[in-house]
């Protein structure tokens, strides 16, 4: 097979699944570097079996993970059910640091466990380029591993500036496919459809938001808008009163929706926050709340005072 992708320009595609190969022979092929899509996925009821010769391993991950730095031409990658486990999904995720080009990598069913967490938080970091990373069936657990990788890379909410900071691109699948885990996951199904959208600027809104009501609410306290400027005030208050699932904000991004238009949070919150951002142009606003209750008005009467 090699042989003949030497003599053939024209492949751009290539399917591997189950196949027994040579892998340092068909990574040094000078050909790879032209292709977009390798399939190179396991056999599911063979993927318990720790002697499969189809496998790869953690000592051919390092091998691809080489071959992904060098910044290929490849789009998509399959590596499903090859028993790469942690050792070697730590150098595939550094890699992805250098990777330009890479949009679609799979590693479902590998053994997989939160130990490679960190390695794909700083991954996804910095890369911009990935637009969908599946670690689904592996023993990540939810709590020191899928929540800690959805939280860190996905919506870093230690700040606002982290949360505009974190990765907007990548559509990460941690869980099973199993229904019984869909109680674990609803925040990656939230980050899933975010990240999905085609406006940067309201993935940002819709995780600003699902942050101060939910993901981090000491995110809510005053001193941490300190650095917003003034003019931005109005937008800030926007956003606390809005919260996903009421009204028509957050339609197919939580599945947590009520016909309710407004929160019975969001007028407690909007008068806390302009009570306790204790600066004069936010004065009237306190007071607008008892006379309209117009978003306009109240967006209108934040702005700076001449």
């Amino acid at each position: 097979m090699c042989e003949a992708m030497t003599t053939c320009t024209e492949i751009r595609e290539v399917c591997l699944s189950r196949t027994k190969l040579a892998l340092p022979t068909f990574i040094n092929n000078k050909q790879m570097m032209n292709l977009t899509r390798i399939d190179m996925s396991g056999d599911y009821y063979w993927s318990a079996r720790k002697n499969d010769p189809c496998k790869i391993g953690a000592p051919g991950a390092k091998l691809i993970a080489k071959y992904l730095a060098s910044n290929p031409a490849l789009i998509e990658l399959n590596l499903s059910m090859h028993a790469i486990t942690s050792h070697g999904a730590k150098k595939i995720a550094l890699a992805l640091k250098k990777n330009t080009n890479l949009q679609h990598l799979s590693l479902e069913r590998n053994r997989l466990t939160e130990a490679c967490v960190p390695a794909f938080t700083d991954a996804l970091r910095n890369n911009s380029t990935l637009l969908s990373l599946n670690l689904g069936g592996n023993e990540i657990r939810v709590t020191t591993g899928r929540a800690v990788l959805i939280k860190n890379a996905l919506c870093d909410t230690t700040s606002l500036d982290a949360i505009a900071n974190s990765n907007h691109t990548c559509v990460l699948t941690t869980s099973d496919r199993g229904k019984k885990y869909r109680n674990d996951v609803t925040k990656e199904i939230e980050m899933k459809n975010i990240n999905s959208l085609d406006s940067e600027g309201m993935k940002i809104r819709y995780k600003v938001v699902l942050a101060l009501f939910s993901m981090n609410t000491d995110l809510f306290h005053p001193r941490s808008f300190d650095d917003v400027p003034l003019e931005l005030m109005p937008r800030l208050l926007e956003l606390v009163q809005l919260e996903v699932g009421y009204g028509e904000f957050g339609n197919g991004i939580t599945e947590r929706s009520t016909k309710k238009k407004k929160s019975p949070n969001t007028l407690r919150r909007l008068y806390q926050a302009v009570t306790e951002w204790n600066t004069p142009e936010l004065v009237f606003v306190s007071y607008l709340l008892c006379t309209s209750n117009s978003i306009s008005s109240l967006v209108t009467c934040a702005l700076p005072l001449n």
